[in-house]
């Protein structure tokens, strides 16, 4: 089907807003985006809310047809930041964007969201700054289609919204903070935003797994050196990715620790600790939970004890043992295993076919 087949073009993408999985018998381009209506769409952000429920969002703000409510979009955001999203009726396609002021005076400094001296939000309602992209921090593709189709047609929500007023100043936001939240709200899948890489720009394709990983949310829990869960250590961080770009801070000791993206991915599948120091988490740990945890050690041996890893299910004392080898290269050579592979297994007591390598008796 061709783009200037307009009547058919537009009744495929009807179809595909509803979510049907008739489109599927069109011969439509995998290049073409998902187009959503608005209502599913606030359906969409009100499930991911009761989802997080335990999260601070605050209420959302929605404005249909910002050119009739432009006067009252700048009154409501003057002096206030946070996430906004941009939804066009004519395209169906919608971004999501941070703001450290929608309607301000913002201080020139780098940052997630730094508008112009009237706020990012202001610079969409600006004919030379559309035109302008280019060299513009807003959206280049939102900005094209801004020209092409009436502010009528867009609707503006406020996913998320801090007060300037009750804050430091604007120069004071957290800018990272604001950047996480972002990724956060990159769980909707926009369809505008180049990359749900918050900062990036890395190119339009990207498999869903690849989407939803990078926006996994980690909790990480220090350990004491009595080897014991210090309570209320709780840290939340965005993003496999983001967090080994910027590693693990100590909340007390405030010394970074570097952590790569193998060793996060294997911790938060074997809940062991990294380097004694820190637990990685997908989903939170209770106050019971983390007051009953303790570090346990246990000797290291010269030899590999292999388990059904099955036979294990959380219970260490249920554990089925194999066979048991003298060197780590015999077992190794057995189960064919590559030594870094094998290197990794062991460390992090990981599933392999079934098996569980062990370097202590469990």
């Amino acid at each position: 089907m061709k783009k200037n087949n307009f009547a058919g073009y537009a009744l495929v993408e009807r179809i595909k807003r509803k979510g049907s999985k008739i489109f599927q018998l069109f011969p439509i381009s995998n290049r073409l985006k998902f187009p959503i209506f608005f209502d599913v769409l606030i359906a969409k952000i009100s499930s991911l809310k009761s989802k997080y429920n335990n999260f601070d969002f605050g209420p959302l703000r929605v404005y249909q047809n910002v050119e009739l409510n432009i006067k009252e979009i700048k009154k409501e955001l003057n002096n206030k930041g946070g996430i906004y999203l941009w939804w066009c009726k004519d395209t169906g396609l919608f971004y999501i964007g941070s703001a450290k002021s929608f309607f301000a005076f913002a201080p020139a400094c780098a940052g997630a969201g730094q508008g112009g001296k009237n706020g990012r939000l202001h610079e969409y309602f600006q004919n030379n700054r559309l035109i302008n992209r280019i060299n513009s921090k807003i959206s280049s593709d939102v900005a094209k289609d801004m020209l092409m189709y009436p502010k009528s047609n867009w609707n503006l929500v406020i996913l998320e919204m801090i007060d300037l007023n009750e804050t430091l100043g604007e120069d004071k936001i957290n800018v990272n903070l604001l950047r996480e939240k972002e990724q956060f709200w990159m769980l909707l899948l926009p369809t505008y935003n180049r990359s749900l890489v918050v900062g990036s720009n890395e190119g339009l394709p990207m498999s869903e797994d690849k989407r939803e990983s990078l926006s996994t949310l980690i909790y990480i829990y220090e350990i004491s050196d009595e080897g014991k869960l210090i309570p209320n250590s709780e840290q939340k961080v965005f993003g496999i990715k983001e967090l080994s770009r910027i590693g693990i801070k100590s909340q007390f000791s405030g010394l970074i620790t570097a952590v790569n993206l193998w060793d996060i991915q294997a911790h938060l599948k074997s809940g062991l600790p990294l380097k004694n120091k820190f637990l990685l988490f997908k989903i939170p740990l209770s106050l019971e939970e983390q007051i009953s945890w303790k570090l346990v050690m246990k000797t290291k041996g010269s030899g590999v004890w292999v388990y059904d890893f099955n036979s294990i299910a959380g219970n260490a004392d249920a554990a089925n043992l194999i066979e048991y080898f003298d060197s780590v290269k015999a077992c190794r050579e057995k189960y064919n295993i590559p030594l870094t592979t094998f290197k990794r297994l062991r460390k992090h007591r990981l599933n392999y076919k079934g098996y569980l390598f062990s370097d202590f008796q469990l």
